[in-house]
């Protein structure tokens, strides 16, 4: 670049730098007339009037440096997204996924639009917009677990973890089953007074409803995953007061076996419970320091209960000899 910039014409006037420059002298000579009648409107009232004046007395240079063949545009037009290139660089590491405060954030320090900014996080392979619907389905399945009400209390009945473990000990396989097969062990239930037949039947009503319609049968595969991400949460709730490093996002990993909707679920809940955290690699240890903290605090209290116990057991002894002896006192001057 040949000199340094100072005020960006493309920012100044408004006008488009990427992902695609204007770059037709027509509309670029409009526009700076355009703005020049607003600053000299502006001038006298405005707050930062200054900023305006000197942009009336910069005209014949925006006019050399955008139109005409010494034009610096291509200078400019790489100046102008350069603050938010800067600004993500700063973020590798530490922020894989951005959500809308980050990116609010860094509009507003680079003055450059939330559009400019969500454009460059979605070319970098380094970076993920926040999907926040991936989060409202996880919390679409967790709200409206009494849906599943029935079946969890049948499986409880039956000791059986799931529907899937249910059929495994009645020797069925839900990939098998068909409305034939499932009304062929209806039948065998005889006494439908009888708990376990009872949760039996209504377990066979909830299963061929997941037969028959195979958007119920996700619903139920997804609640039992998210069944499993929701402790995994919960424990994250405990340290609301700390930061929490990427060891749950890699547990909710295993769970759901994909980072993508691993790193939404967790992000859209520390947001909404203003839980602060980090997801970068090296800080996976948060939560275990945490809990070497918790354990050391158990064991200093548990260690001064211990010596305020003694403590009182020594003075209680002294209390008793103390009594034993003026007792003996009395008697012997008796």
């Amino acid at each position: 670049m040949s000199k340094e910039i100072k005020d960006n014409w493309y920012v100044v006037l408004g006008l488009d730098f990427y992902p695609i420059a204007e770059e037709n002298e027509e509309i670029i000579k409009n526009r700076i007339e355009e703005k020049k009648s607003e600053w000299e409107r502006r001038k006298v009232r405005a707050y930062n009037k200054e900023n305006f004046i000197r942009y009336i007395n910069s005209y014949d240079t925006i006019k050399e440096e955008m139109l005409g063949s010494n034009n610096i545009r291509k200078e400019l037009i790489e100046d102008a997204i350069a603050p938010v290139d800067n600004a993500l660089k700063m973020g590798e590491g530490s922020i894989k996924v951005f959500t809308d405060d980050i990116i609010k954030k860094i509009s507003r320090e680079t003055k450059r639009s939330e559009k400019v900014v969500r454009q460059r996080i979605m070319e970098n392979p380094n970076f993920e917009l926040y999907d926040e619907t991936i989060y409202n389905d996880y919390l679409n399945i967790i709200k409206n677990k009494t849906d599943f009400e029935i079946i969890e209390k049948s499986l409880k009945i039956l000791n059986s973890k799931d529907i899937y473990s249910f059929l495994s000990s009645q020797n069925l396989k839900f990939e098998t089953l068909d409305n034939s097969i499932i009304n062929k062990e209806r039948k065998k239930l005889t006494n439908l007074h009888n708990n376990i037949s009872s949760a039996k039947n209504k377990l066979y009503s909830q299963i061929e409803n997941m037969v028959n319609n195979n958007e119920e049968k996700q619903k139920y595969d997804k609640y039992l995953k998210y069944s499993k991400v929701m402790k995994e949460l919960n424990y994250v709730k405990i340290y609301k007061n700390g930061t929490v490093g990427i060891k749950p996002v890699q547990n909710i990993k295993k769970i759901l076996g994909n980072e993508k909707e691993a790193t939404n679920i967790f992000i859209g809940f520390c947001e909404e419970n203003n839980i602060a955290y980090n997801l970068s690699n090296n800080s996976d240890t948060v939560i275990s320091d945490t809990l070497d903290d918790e354990n050391e605090n158990f064991k200093i209290t548990s260690d001064n209960k211990q010596t305020n116990y003694m403590i009182r057991y020594v003075v209680a002894l002294a209390v008793f000899a103390l009594g034993v002896f003026v007792i003996n006192t009395y008697f012997i001057g008796i």
